[in-house]
Formats: C-alpha cells, sequence, structure tokens
C-alpha cells in the first residue's frame, strides 16, 4: 500500500521530469511512459496498486518535451510497530556485604617428633620366710623404709622391690612379746632375681632361775628362795576354790561395804635385799562381779595390781612405785602409774588405759611388770605392765621408759605388795585369786 503522502512523492518525482524535458535535457521524442498515481476507490484505498499510461510528447508538456523514463519503485515495506517494554520493577538493592575479619595467619605446626621408647629397670621382690612365731603373737620386719609384719610362720615380700644391685638389709623392727627372732640371709645385693632365702626364726628364750617362785601348791605361805618371802596378808587365804595351774591359789577377799568406807585385802612380801631392777609376774582371775564404783564423796582409787619401794612404805628411802586404779563409768578401770617419797609425789595419769575390763570378768589374765630406778641421767627409770589374755594375745598396757625418778641415796627395792586398799570399797564381797607369782631380775617378758 502507497500512503497519501508517496502519491505525492511521485508527483513531484513527474513534475521534476517534466521540467528537467523543458529544460531541454534528453534526445529522443520517443513516448516515455509515465506514472500516475491512480485514485483509489473508497473500498480500495489500502490496496496500493499503481497504474501505468502512456503519455505523448504533446500531453506532458506544450512545449514538447520529452518525459524521462521514471523507474518502477518497489513496495515500502512499513516497519513493525513499536512495542513499548513493560516497566521493569526496581531491583531490591542488595544488603551490605558483613565485615569479614581478617584471617589468622597460617600456623604450621611444629612436626610431631616420636620420643624413643623408654627402657623400663626390672625389678625384683624380697621374700622373707618366718618360723617359730608363737600363736596371736605378731613380728614386725624392716628394710629400709619398707615394714613387712607377721601373724602366722609363713612367707610374704616386701611391698618394694628392687633392682638389680640395689642392697637391702632386713632387720627385726619389733620382736614378738615374749620371744625373740633372728634374721638369715637378711643382707646382700639384688642380683637380677627374686631374693627369697631370707630366713626369720623366732623363740622362746629360756627364764633363768628366778629368784622366787609359788604356785601354793604348799597350801601355806611359807615358801622362801634367795631371801625372798611372804610377809603380812590381810584378808588373804591359800584357796582350792579357783586355781591356773594344779589345785590352790591365793584369795583376796575384799569385803562389801556401803559407799562410806573403805575395803582391804593385801599380801606383802620381802625381796631380801635392795634390787634397782625387778621383774614380777603371777595369773589373775578377775571377779566375775567386778565393779569399781565411784562414791558420791570421798576418794575413789583403789591399789592394785602390784606396789614396790624400800625401807618404811609410808616413809619409803627411795621411791615407792606402782599402780593405782580409777573408775570408769561401765565398773571397769584405768590405771595411773604412782610414784612416791624421797622428793616425789605425782601421778602418771593415763599411763595404763583400760587396766581392768568388764570383758576380763571371771578369766584369767598373766599381769608382768618390769621397774626399774632411774640413774644418774635422771630420765630413764622403767614401769612397764603387759596384760596376757586368756586367748594368748598380750597388750602392753603401762608404758615408763623415761622415769625422772633418780634418787642418789636410795638402793634399790626391797619390800612390795600384791592388790591393797580400796577407797572405793565394793558393793558386794568382791575375790580376787592370784596364781604362779615369780620374782625374777631377768626378763620375764621380751620387750615389744
Amino acid at each position: 500500500m502507497v500512503s497519501a503522502s508517496m502519491g505525492r512523492s511521485w508527483m513531484v518525482v513527474a513534475g521534476a521530469s517534466l521540467l528537467l524535458t523543458a529544460c531541454g535535457g534528453g534526445g529522443s521524442a520517443s513516448p516515455a511512459l509515465v506514472s500516475v498515481p491512480r485514485p483509489l476507490p473508497a473500498s480500495t484505498a489500502d490496496s496500493g496498486g499503481l497504474t501505468l499510461v502512456a503519455a505523448s510528447p504533446t500531453s506532458a508538456s506544450t512545449v514538447g518535451a520529452a518525459v524521462l523514463p521514471v523507474a518502477v519503485v518497489a513496495p515500502v515495506v512499513a516497519p513493525a510497530p513499536v512495542v513499548t517494554p513493560a516497566p521493569v520493577a526496581a531491583a531490591t538493592p542488595l544488603p551490605a556485604p558483613t565485615p569479614v575479619a581478617p584471617a589468622a595467619p597460617l600456623v604450621v605446626p611444629a612436626p610431631v617428633v616420636t620420643p624413643a621408647p623408654v627402657a623400663v629397670a626390672t625389678t625384683y621382690s624380697i621374700t622373707a620366710s618366718v618360723t617359730g612365731l608363737g600363736a596371736g603373737k605378731t613380728l614386725v620386719l624392716q628394710n629400709g623404709a619398707d615394714s613387712l609384719s607377721f601373724t602366722s610362720n609363713t612367707s610374704s615380700s616386701f611391698a618394694t622391690k628392687l633392682a638389680t644391685g640395689a642392697g637391702y638389709a632386713i632387720t627385726v623392727n619389733t620382736n614378738p612379746v615374749g620371744q625373740s627372732c633372728g634374721v638369715t640371709n637378711g643382707s646382700a645385693t639384688v642380683a637380677g632375681a627374686n631374693v627369697t632365702n631370707v630366713m626369720v626364726s623366732c623363740s622362746t628364750p629360756k627364764a633363768a632361775p628366778a629368784l622366787f617362785s609359788d604356785g601354793f601348791e604348799s597350801q601355806g605361805l611359807g615358801t622362801v628362795s634367795n631371801n625372798v618371802q611372804w610377809s603380812s596378808s590381810v584378808a588373804v587365804q591359800v584357796s582350792n576354790e579357783y586355781a591356773k595351774d594344779g589345785a590352790y591359789s591365793l584369795k583376796f577377799t575384799f569385803p562389801a561395804t556401803d559407799e562410806t568406807r573403805d575395803s582391804w585385802s593385801e599380801q606383802r612380801f620381802s625381796l631380801g635385799k635392795p634390787y634397782k631392777e625387778i621383774w614380777i609376774s603371777y595369773d589373775l582371775r578377775v571377779p566375775e562381779n567386778y565393779y569399781h564404783r565411784e562414791p558420791a564423796s570421798g576418794s575413789s582409787n583403789n591399789k592394785g595390781f602390784l606396789m614396790l619401794w624400800s625401807g618404811d612404805y609410808g616413809n619409803p628411802s627411795g621411791p615407792l612405785i606402782g599402780t593405782e586404779f580409777w573408775p570408769e563409768s561401765d565398773g571397769s578401770s584405768t590405771a595411773s602409774v604412782r610414784l612416791y617419797g624421797v622428793g616425789f609425789d605425782k601421778h602418771f595419769w593415763g599411763a595404763c588405759p583400760g587396766i581392768v575390763k568388764i570383758s576380763d570378768r571371771g578369766k584369767w589374765i598373766k599381769i608382768t611388770t618390769h621397774t626399774k630406778y632411774a640413774s644418774s641421767a635422771n630420765n630413764d627409770g622403767i614401769a612397764r605392765l603387759w596384760k596376757t589374755y586368756s586367748d594368748g594375745k598380750t597388750e602392753l598396757a603401762c608404758n615408763i621408759t623415761n622415769g625422772a625418778w633418780y634418787a642418789p641415796s636410795a638402793q634399790g627395792f626391797d619390800s612390795g605388795y600384791l592388790m591393797g586398799w580400796s577407797n572405793s570399797g565394793y558393793a558386794t564381797e568382791t575375790r580376787f585369786f592370784i596364781d604362779n607369782f615369780v620374782v625374777s631380775e631377768t626378763p620375764l617378758m621380751s620387750s615389744p
């Protein structure tokens, strides 16, 4: 289709051709084909057709100029309509980037060094074998800082093992009560093997002949030996009511009294001459009804197992040493060691706890004492007492070995008594029995 503007363009071109002819352009009088736009019928206005007509030389111009031929122009294709793009939505702004901390510098790890294997030294056990240990007794051996206890005849090893080349020296730390033990092969050097040849032999030493002993089988108090003999008695008699061995023993009867009165039963003896160190032992049967009462007023202490002195009891020429009993709330007794005479008058309180226990009632126990004057060093006096129970177990009930009771003029102990005055008295008649009384200058008990 040719628009109106395009028709007008063709007319301009035709006019221009005519004008050129009028101006003398061209040289032939041949009729030219003139493109004349054809009016479009109303119904075909959009068909865009053209009609070519022959123009005569005279019809174009009165001057008879020739009409230039006009080229046929190809139809112009209308451009496609411009499509207005849809508005683009504004882009959502991107959030500001989060600041990133600068990366830490890269640390290159040190190379791992595998340690060389550590050689472990081989160690060896030290074993001791014990024979001769008495029933209910304890032996303690020592090797440096390592101790080892035995309560029966067996073999056992010290806790610390030793390496090759290490030395050992095994000694007896504590002898069993009443026994002495010796060590064979106790010192040497470990030589790449367990040590198994340490031998320990225990034995009960034979007692030296006693100065005096009496089992009361004579049924009297007439025994004399090495000038040791019985002396005065109060409420004491030989009896066959109870005996530890044989048929007879010495009975001590404490009469019943009320709380305002004391009670007394005592057996004295003479040692014949002074002894600065003496051992005494005997078997004692504790009454079934033993009860150490505490009176509402007055003294409650009772003289106990043994007293030793020299000269006159009331005014001794040397230290008087013995035990005094004190009541406990359950009727049992604890004991102090009493020191008296020649400038001394004191109690060693708490020296003998549990001296008579409720569990001792109706049983035989063995009492062994070791008493010694102090020398001029003034700190080596001894007052020790052991209790051996009916099951054979022995305990050190009193243990003073640093007694400061030196008396320059004193010659030694020459007298003593068993049991004695009871300040507390007893609510019912109370009877003790003593058997196998022994006096000795030599030990009657191995010191634990």
